[in-house]
C-alpha cells in the first residue's frame, strides 16, 4: 500500500468560492512514513504570487524515491502553519499516542496609551481554557501601578483611575506573577500581535526582567478566517456577529473584556469546525518574564 496523506488550508468555505492557501503532505509505504514532508505555500491571491522555488519548504522527492529513512519534522524550522506542523510532528514521533491538548490562557491588558515603548500596563486579566472549556476557578486579575499618572482620557474609556492603581503591585511583580500563571500555555489576545504581546515584551524589558519565549495567537485571525470579507474584526464586531451578550460586562475593563473574548474564542473555534485540541490558526512566538 502506497499512500500520500495530505491536508489543505483554505480561506473559507465552500470550495467553489474560496481558494487554497496551503497544501501539506507526507508519504507512507507499508504503514511507515518514508519520504520528506512537502509543504507548498500558496498566497491568498495566487494570481499575484506565482509559484516559485522559494514557496517550497522541503523539495519533494521523486515519486519513485520510497527508500528514504523516516522523516521527523522540526517544528522550529517548518514553514507549515504551526498547528499543522505540531500535529504532523507528534504523529510521526508518536503514531500510537493521542494528540496533545490545547492549553490556552486568554488575556487582556489595559494601558495608559497605545505605544508599548511610551506607555504602561495598568491592568492584566486572564482566564484558562482546556479542551475548549473555560475553567471558572482558573482566573488571573490585577491592577498594575504605573510610574506615571493614568491619563484622564484613559479613565474615561476604562474607568480605571489613579485610585485603582495607587496601591497596586509594581509592574515587575505583576508581570512575573502573570508569567507563572501562564506556565506552558499558549496565549490568546485580541489584536495581540500588534498590541498586547509587544506591551508584555517592552514592559518586561523596561523593568529588567529576563525573557522566555511563549507561543501565542491573535484571536482576530479566527475572525478573519470566519468572516474574510468583513471590514472590521474588532471584539465588538465579533461579539455582535456571534450575538454574545454583554450584559453585566464592563467593557474596556480587562476583567470584562477577557470574559467576552473567551466566549468569542470558543464560539469562533466551534464555527470553524476545528478540533478542540488543534489550533485552527497559526501560532507565533512572543515573550514573557522567565
Amino acid at each position: 500500500m502506497h499512500l500520500v496523506i495530505f491536508d489543505l488550508e483554505t480561506i473559507g468555505f465552500p470550495a467553489r468560492h474560496h481558494e487554497i492557501i496551503q497544501i501539506a503532505a507526507v508519504r507512507m509505504l507499508h504503514g511507515e512514513v518514508l519520504a520528506n514532508e512537502c509543504s507548498l505555500l500558496v498566497e491568498e491571491n495566487p494570481q499575484s504570487a506565482p509559484l516559485s522555488a522559494e514557496n517550497i519548504h522541503v523539495p519533494c522527492p521523486p515519486a519513485t524515491q520510497i527508500g528514504a529513512p523516516p522523516y521527523r519534522i522540526d517544528p522550529t524550522t517548518s514553514r507549515l502553519a504551526p498547528h499543522r506542523s505540531a500535529q504532523l510532528s507528534h504523529f510521526l514521533a508518536h503514531p500510537n499516542s493521542p494528540l496533545p491538548t490545547m492549553h490556552l490562557v486568554i488575556f487582556d491588558l489595559e494601558t495608559t496609551g497605545f505605544s508599548p515603548r511610551l506607555h504602561e500596563i495598568i491592568q492584566i486579566a486572564a482566564v484558562r481554557m482546556r479542551h475548549g472549556e473555560v475553567l471558572a476557578t482558573e482566573r488571573f486579575a490585577t491592577f498594575v501601578r504605573p510610574q506615571s499618572a493614568v491619563p484622564a482620557h484613559i479613565t474615561e474609556i476604562t474607568g480605571i483611575s489613579g485610585r485603582d492603581v495607587r496601591h497596586a503591585p509594581e509592574p515587575a511583580s505583576c508581570l512575573a506573577a502573570f508569567s507563572r500563571f501562564v506556565g506552558d500555555a499558549t496565549l490568546v489576545a485580541h489584536n495581540g500581535r500588534r498590541f498586547d504581546m509587544p506591551f508584555l515584551r517592552e514592559s518586561s524589558t523596561r523593568h529588567g526582567l529576563p525573557l522566555r519565549e511563549v507561543k501565542f495567537f491573535d484571536s482576530m485571525d479566527l475572525s478573519r478566517r470566519l468572516w474574510a470579507g468583513e471590514p472590521s474584526h474588532s471584539l465588538d464586531a465579533v461579539a455582535e456577529r456571534l450575538r454574545l451578550s454583554m450584559k453585566d460586562l464592563r467593557r474596556h475593563d480587562a476583567r470584562g473584556d477577557v470574559q467576552l473574548l473567551a466566549s468569542a474564542v470558543v464560539n469562533m473555534w466551534q464555527r470553524l469546525g476545528a478540533s478542540l485540541d488543534l489550533c485552527p490558526v497559526s501560532l507565533e512566538t512572543g515573550h514573557l518574564p522567565a
